[in-house]
Parts: structure tokens; C-alpha cells; sequence
């Protein structure tokens, strides 16, 4: 019997390959698969290799201009100072020691760019011509300290105007944790020289308390160990991370005024330290008056405790200043209650290239502050860097060794005003770069002002530690004695 699908209509038959034709045409789809591949492969090979080659030659145009750059050279001094560049007596036995540690080896010799500038606005230290007032606070919780920096049982007993180891001036220097290796291997070879440490950094948190700011959890124990050796006073610095609005609002509340204090006062005995430095900047002008408040209560506290208090201001002509930051601060009631003040003595030229520190402006800003504040108080703080600039309001700090390596690289001519400071002006791929920084001979120009229109000054702070010309340290040795007793 015939089921359904028996009973449909036969479909018609198609022509059945037979294996050779089968095997032809297999053949024929490979090849044109092969030969497609081929293609795709060899263009994408060729357009890499296009790009490559272009790329070469962009690079190799970049390295002949780098290597035009990179060409090392003597610098020659053009100044205007009279005084050769080694300024102390050629013949001296120790000369050769005073070899600059910052020169080029073989192997520094590489392409050397200046550093990125930037808008002045956003560099906060010591900027008194347009800080950023909207900075925001950060909270980044550090690791407690009290495993790693030993306290003193029984700290030296420093009075507010000691002037130990027969120095004119105490010399106090700030310890820069982003540069750490660099400064301890100058406060290791210094310190017979330093009076005082800035070290640790702390900030101030929105509640009051104090975090430990970056850096090595094993330095500070070598860092007390120097301290302790050489007798220096060691006073951490409190900041208020360049956040005005929060330091605001914490001066403006009396709780969390006292918290900040009860605060500080623990770390100090704590960790046996010889008292705090402050340095809230920016201030806001309304806070004149809670700053102060804040900073004579807590002076109260620490002299109860035979501790030292300092107080870091920008400087100004008067009491208005030219800024609201620094009208801010109250030199006189400030003076009044610290036992130093460190008056930040440089930054002058900011939105314009220039001298950090003129010595004319000197003059005008330690006139104002003898009027306002004991001269035995007064702490001048001196810059061991200058600033680099491409554009006007655009420009980055400038070390020493970092202008040296430029005045070789560039084989640059350097020129010396009348504040001592050093200066150059290059051109490079069409920019134009103007840079002022600080050398032995320009920092000495400065000190013998000091010694010479101001010797009642209670001493020098120098920012920052391992940003100088090494040859300071034997300008500074032989500037600061005191001068031997005529019988």
C-alpha cells in the first residue's frame, strides 16, 4: 500500500556532480579565499609599514633637533656681579670639596626639557597674588606614626631667644618629604650649621585633627637621631592644605578651635617634639581676628609646657598688603604671641618674570616688620629655588641642578641683576623661556643685607632643603659667626 508521501508528484532530478567537478570547484573557492588573505595581509602590511616609516621620520627630525640640545658645554657667566662665580679664595685647600655634587655625568646626558609650566594660580605656597580661595580640602588617612618616630623623655629646654653653637642668626631649615633623599643627604652633611628642623608635615582635618602628610614611614627615626646628635629643635609643621574655606569654618567654631589645640598638644608631648610651626595659607580676611584668638590660646598652652611656637606670614609693605590673604594676618598681635615669626620673603615676581626676592622690596617688608614685630622674633625665610617661565602667568619652579643641566644642555649665557639673582633667556622649538633661580653668590647678596641693615634679626629659615646651591652651605658657615669681641 502506498502511504502519503508516495502518492505526491516526483520532484524533477537535478544534474548530480561528479567528484572531479566537485574537486575543481573546492580548488577554485580556496584559491580565491588564498589570494584574498594575500591581499588583506600585504595592504595592512604595507599602510603599517607607511606609518612606521613616517613615524621614523618625525622621530628622527625630533632627535636631531634633541641632539642639537643635548650637546654639553661650560656655561658662560656674563654677569653683571663683579665677583667670579667661585667667589671664595681659589686657593683654599677645601675648594675641590666644594665641587658641585649636581654635575652632568655621562649618563645624564639626555634630552633636557624644562620644566611643564602652568598658571601661577595653581601653585599654593607662599602665593599671596592670587591663590585659589575655592580649594577643597582632601582627606587621605595616613598610617599612625607612633610605631616609627621615638619621643624624647626629656626634651631640650630651648628658650624663645636662644642663639646657640656662636651663630649671628639661628638658622631653621624646612625638611621637603617630596624630596627625601635628596634633603637627608644634606641634613646628614649640614647639620653642624642648623638650629632648627621643620619636620614632619602635618594638616588639619575638618573635625580638628591632624593627619600625617605624605612620606617615608622610616625616616623620621633618622631624622630624630640627627636632631638629637646635633641638638637641634625640631618643630613640625602645621598646614591647612591650602583649603581657606575649611580653615575657615574650623576657626570660626570654638569647639573644634579647641580640638585643633587639644590636638596639637598631644602630638607635641607625644612624640617629644619642641613645639609646632603653623602655616595656614591662604587665610580669608574674616579670619584675622579667629586667627589670632586661635594663636594666643594655644601659645598660652605651649609655654606652659616650655614649648616653641612659630608662625609662618607672606610678606607685605604694610598692614593691608596688596592681597586679602595678607591682610589676613595680624603681624603684630601674631609677633606678640609667637616666639618666631617667619616672614616668607620671596615671590615678588610671580605673574611676570623677575627677581624672587629684590632687595629693595627686602628692605621695605623688614622696615614694616621692625615696626610691628620684636627684631629678635623676626625669622627671614630665604628661597633655595627660583622660577622658570614660557608665557606671562605661566611658569614652574626651577631648582638648581635643574637650571644648571639647562645653561649646559642649552650652553646658555647667564646674567646677574642687581638683587644678586641669576637669570637666562632662551628660545626652543619657537618658545620662548625666561628663568631666574637662586646661587651661592645671589643667597650671600641677601644674607650680607641681613648682617649688614639688620643684624638684631632673629634668624634665617631656609625653603627648602635640597633645592639650593650646595655652595651655600660654606657661604652660610662663613657669613653667620659672630663677630669676635674686641678686648
Amino acid at each position: 500500500m502506498r502511504n502519503q508521501y508516495h502518492l505526491q508528484g516526483s520532484k524533477p532530478e537535478t544534474d548530480v556532480p561528479a567528484p572531479s567537478s566537485r574537486r575543481r570547484r573546492n580548488r577554485r573557492i580556496l584559491t580565491v579565499l588564498i589570494v584574498l588573505f594575500l591581499l588583506v595581509g600585504l595592504g595592512g602590511r604595507w599602510a603599517d609599514g607607511f606609518f612606521h616609516w613616517n613615524g621614523e621620520r618625525e622621530t628622527s627630525k625630533t632627535l636631531q633637533r634633541a641632539e642639537k640640545r643635548t650637546e654639553h658645554h661650560p656655561s658662560r657667566d656674563t654677569s653683571s656681579d663683579e665677583e667670579p662665580a667661585d667667589w671664595w679664595d681659589p686657593s683654599d685647600p677645601n675648594t675641590a670639596a666644594q665641587a658641585d655634587p649636581e654635575k652632568e655625568t655621562p649618563r645624564d646626558q639626555k634630552i633636557q626639557a624644562p620644566p611643564a609650566t602652568g598658571p601661577s594660580h595653581r601653585i599654593p605656597h607662599n602665593n599671596w597674588h592670587n591663590p585659589d580661595m575655592n580649594r577643597h580640602h582632601s582627606f587621605s588617612p595616613r598610617k599612625s606614626p607612633e610605631h616609627h618616630i621615638p619621643a624624647r623623655l626629656h626634651p631640650p629646654d630651648l628658650s624663645p631667644v636662644a642663639s646657640p653653637n656662636n651663630r649671628q642668626m639661628q638658622l631653621s631649615v624646612r625638611f621637603p618629604y617630596w624630596d627625601e633623599k635628596k634633603a637627608l643627604d644634606r641634613l646628614e652633611k649640614m647639620a653642624e650649621q642648623i638650629d632648627e628642623l621643620n619636620y614632619p608635615w602635618l594638616d588639619v582635618q575638618a573635625n580638628g585633627t591632624l593627619r600625617l602628610r605624605h612620606g617615608s614611614e622610616k625616616l623620621p627615626a633618622r631624622i630624630r637621631s640627627i636632631v638629637d646628635k646635633h641638638r637641634m629643635r625640631q618643630l613640625p609643621v602645621i598646614g591647612s592644605q591650602y583649603a581657606p574655606g575649611q580653615i575657615h569654618r574650623l576657626l570660626q567654631d570654638p569647639k573644634k578651635r579647641d580640638m585643633l589645640t587639644r590636638e596639637i598638644l598631644r602630638w607635641v608631648e607625644h612624640y617629644g617634639y619642641d613645639g609646632v610651626e603653623i602655616q595656614f595659607q591662604p587665610l580669608l580676611p574674616q579670619d584675622r581676628k579667629s586667627f589670632v584668638e586661635f594663636v594666643q590660646n594655644l601659645s598660652r598652652h605651649l609655654h606652659e609646657k616650655d614649648r616653641w611656637l612659630s608662625i609662618a606670614v607672606h610678606p607685605k609693605t604694610n598692614d593691608a598688603g596688596i592681597s586679602p590673604v595678607q591682610q589676613a594676618q595680624d603681624w603684630k598681635s601674631l609677633g606678640e604671641a609667637a616666639d618666631s615669626v617667619k616672614i616668607m620673603a620671596y615671590h615678588y615676581s610671580w605673574n611676570k618674570e623677575g627677581p624672587s626676592a629684590p632687595l629693595s622690596w627686602m628692605e621695605q617688608v623688614l622696615n614694616y616688620a621692625l615696626q610691628t614685630i620684636p627684631a629678635k622674633k623676626i625669622n627671614v625665610s630665604l628661597s633655595g629655588h627660583g622660577y622658570i617661565w614660557s608665557d606671562p602667568d605661566q611658569l614652574a619652579p626651577l631648582s638648581y641642578s635643574e637650571a644648571q643641566r639647562l645653561i649646559r644642555h642649552h650652553q646658555l649665557n647667564v646674567h646677574r641683576g642687581k638683587s644678586g639673582e641669576p637669570w637666562f633667556r632662551y628660545r626652543d622649538d619657537g618658545e620662548t623661556w625666561i628663568g631666574y633661580y637662586q646661587d651661592a653668590i645671589g643667597y650671600r647678596t641677601k644674607f650680607q643685607l641681613l648682617k649688614k641693615q639688620y643684624p638684631k634679626l632673629g634668624g634665617i629659615t631656609h625653603w627648602y632643603l635640597g633645592a639650593e646651591d650646595p655652595k651655600i652651605w660654606r657661604m652660610i658657615e662663613q657669613e653667620n659667626r659672630k663677630p669676635s669681641k674686641k678686648k
